[in-house]
């Protein structure tokens, strides 16, 4: 065999195993390889085979990487990928993640780590147009990281310096930058190699794409004044509940929540305060359900909201806690604290009284209607025998 006994293979070095480059430390597996091991040690060939071999296991990590953080459909999963996949490697004393959700309004959300641990946020951020300048602003491929040392705009030195960073990497996608994560030393104190600086890289890389990806996803179903989901997402998903309790039973309700004399408070209040109204009420509606329902954008000052699972007497007390938060509710506007009140109408869903979406979205408009002729401020139920219930002042029946 070219002169190499098989018993002097025990001394052939690790690296210098099969092409595919196993991890468990194989000796070498192809004969050409080894018929040929003197003259690729001796032509410096079999370093860079090893080398060879080391890039093809970087390669497969990367495409397990991707494959994970391309799963990922939350931002905070994204930055639990993200971070996990830095401690295999490395360990940054503090990480910082800045992401633009791209809203209608500003929606900057910042995931602060010391030792790859979460904590509350070190820094603040209130802005990324100062980045978006250091970035060159117009994302895509490319977009180097940038060294902290070698920056010099303060309204970005002074932002990060309890993050004491080295480095900064964009969070670059077509649409532009989005965000960006901060990297400090290690906590070993030692500077990035530039392998290191090329893993973070590739990484920061795959995270762009599935951060764009997911925002492009949330903004097809979000009604971006106020970060509720939109209609269209939100009959889907009420279509979805139907055919579900028409194949297995049980039941749901169907809610429009309409601010009264919305008209007058824009008149009364500019339509700046009747926009910081909307977005107050959807947050109210966030806090009132619970995680398995859904509320929505109607159109205008209207939403819906789809209960799932309930019966009369929780969907009665459902439609008041959402009806008494928002009377509750204070709305600070240029220094003013202003009021609305919403009206509620429900229709309730079941196997036994199954009827379409339009129907019951009708029904609930029209429960709606009565609640605005009794007077405003209250909760209509309707049933289908064309009967009413509904009083604000029926405290007994929903026990709160």
């Amino acid at each position: 065999m070219g002169g190499v006994a098989v018993k002097e293979l025990g001394t052939i070095p690790c690296g210098a195993t099969s092409l595919r480059g196993n991890d468990d430390g194989a000796r070498l597996s192809d004969p050409r390889l080894i018929e040929h091991y003197d003259l690729l040690r001796q032509t410096g060939l079999l370093d860079y085979i090893t080398e060879l071999q080391g890039q093809i296991r970087e390669y497969e990590a990367l495409l397990d990487e991707l494959v994970e953080i391309s799963q990922q459909r939350t931002l905070q999963g994204l930055v639990d990928a993200v971070t996990g996949k830095l401690l295999n490697r490395i360990v940054p004393a503090r990480l910082v993640f800045v992401v633009d959700e791209d809203s209608e309004f500003p929606l900057i959300r910042t995931y602060c780590f010391e030792n790859m641990r979460p904590v509350e946020p070190f820094v603040k951020v209130t802005s990324l147009e100062p980045f978006r300048e250091l970035f060159g602003g117009e994302g895509g491929n490319g977009v180097a990281p940038i060294s902290f040392p070698d920056i010099s705009d303060v309204r970005i030195t002074r932002v990060l310096e309890p993050a004491q960073p080295e480095l900064i990497f964009p969070l670059a996608g077509f649409a532009g930058i989005h965000g960006f994560v901060a990297v400090s030393r290690k906590v070993i104190d030692e500077p990035f190699s530039e392998r290191e600086r090329r893993h973070i890289s590739r990484l920061i890389e795959l995270a762009s794409i599935s951060l764009e990806n997911n925002l492009h996803h949330k903004r097809a179903i979000t009604d971006q004044k106020t970060q509720l989901y939109n209609y269209s997402f939100f009959r889907r998903q009420a279509e979805r509940e139907l055919d579900r309790i028409k194949r297995h039973g049980g039941s749901a309700a169907l809610l429009v929540v309409d601010i009264d004399h919305f008209k007058r408070f824009n008149d009364s209040h500019g339509h700046l305060a009747g926009d910081a109204a909307l977005r107050e009420l959807a947050d109210s509606l966030q806090r009132a359900i619970r995680s398995e329902d859904l509320a929505a954008r109607f159109g205008g000052e209207e939403f819906v909201v789809l209960l799932a699972e309930c019966y009369t007497d929780s969907v009665w007390g459902a439609c008041e806690r959402i009806r008494r938060s928002v009377e509750r509710m204070p709305i600070v506007h240029e220094g003013r604290e202003l009021r609305i009140t919403v009206s509620v109408g429900g229709a309730l869903i079941s196997r036994e009284q199954m009827r379409p979406l339009d129907q019951v979205i009708q029904q609930a408009d029209t429960a709606l209607y009565r609640a605005k002729m009794e007077g405003r401020n209250r909760t209509v139920l309707y049933k289908a025998s064309l009967s009413f219930v509904g009083s604000v002042y029926r405290e007994a029946l929903c026990g709160i």
